[in-house]
């Protein structure tokens, strides 16, 4: 009987054993190993993170240099010169076909508060006027420095120059707080820089749509007073200059329209060839 007690507990203890080695071996498994995939895996995520986190920094960098470089190259184009013309009124000479000169004055003088009609220069006996004609075989007509010559309402007139319409409005401005004078010698862009820049349009002398100059003996005639010879300019074309920017001249042209660009260069030839003639105001 004993005998068999004590095989019942030899088998009871082999059974507990095996259980607590099963449980023992169980726990080992789970447990982790160096060079198990868990805990690197949590590492990697860390890496991840970061390397995303870095990936996003140069990304958000590289954005803002993008977005940065439009931004100073519209810096560098707002430095450029607008056209920001002066609000000049704009007549047209369709009823003065040779009457550009009066056309453009008119319109500075409104400007400046004169509404003034084109021919009221000439009808009100400010600016005198000469015919072109024969005498004793030779063509004679007046200065156009100091008249008008022909009839602006013609196609057949011709047109004065920068001192016939100063002395015009020196006599037109004598009781006025205004007064007009010749620019003398000076070039387009400095005109810009010292007058329109001070918002005073400038009344300038260049050609018809900016075509060459031409001389002919057509238009060659006798100064009346003094016998002088001299040769009308053919294409000569009198403007009202309100603004510019790097590339043009805009103008009011009184054959076209109001703010009619020209290209600088060809403006600036023109203007060059018809003697550097101008004519500003001044108004207190």
């Amino acid at each position: 009987m004993l005998k068999i007690i004590k095989i019942v507990l030899a088998i009871s203890a082999a059974a507990i054993l095996c259980s607590c080695e099963s449980r023992i071996n169980t726990v080992e498994n789970n447990s982790p190993e160096k060079g198990t995939t868990e805990a690197p895996t949590e590492v990697s995520s860390e890496i991840s993170d970061i390397g995303e986190e870095q990936t996003e920094a140069p990304t958000e960098k590289i954005t803002e240099a993008e977005t940065t470089e439009p931004k100073k190259a519209e810096k560098k184009h707002s430095d450029k010169k607008t056209p920001e013309c002066i609000e000049v009124p704009y007549l047209s000479q369709e009823k003065y076909p040779t009457g550009c000169e009066l056309v453009s004055t008119a319109m500075v003088m409104t400007y400046y508060g004169y509404e003034i009609e084109p021919l009221e220069l000439i009808e009100s006996g400010y600016m005198e006027t000469s015919v072109v004609e024969y005498k004793n075989g030779k063509l004679y007509g007046g200065d156009p420095n100091e008249v008008f010559v022909g009839d602006p309402r013609k196609n057949t007139g011709y047109g004065c120059y920068a001192g016939a319409v100063c002395k015009a409005l020196k006599k037109y401005f004598e009781n006025e707080s205004c007064i007009a004078y010749a620019i003398d010698d000076c070039s387009l862009p400095d005109i810009c820089d010292k007058y329109i820049d001070s918002g005073q349009p400038v009344i300038i002398w260049a050609s018809i749509n900016m075509m060459p100059i031409e001389k002919s003996e057509e238009s060659t005639w006798l100064i009346d007073e003094t016998d002088e010879e001299f040769t009308w300019l053919s294409n000569e074309h009198c403007m009202v200059l309100v603004g510019y920017d790097d590339e043009y001249y805009y103008i009011h042209d009184p054959l076209k329209d109001a703010f009619t660009p020209y290209k600088r260069s060809i403006a600036e030839k023109r203007y060059e060839e018809m003697g550097r003639q101008a004519i500003t105001f001044v108004s207190w």
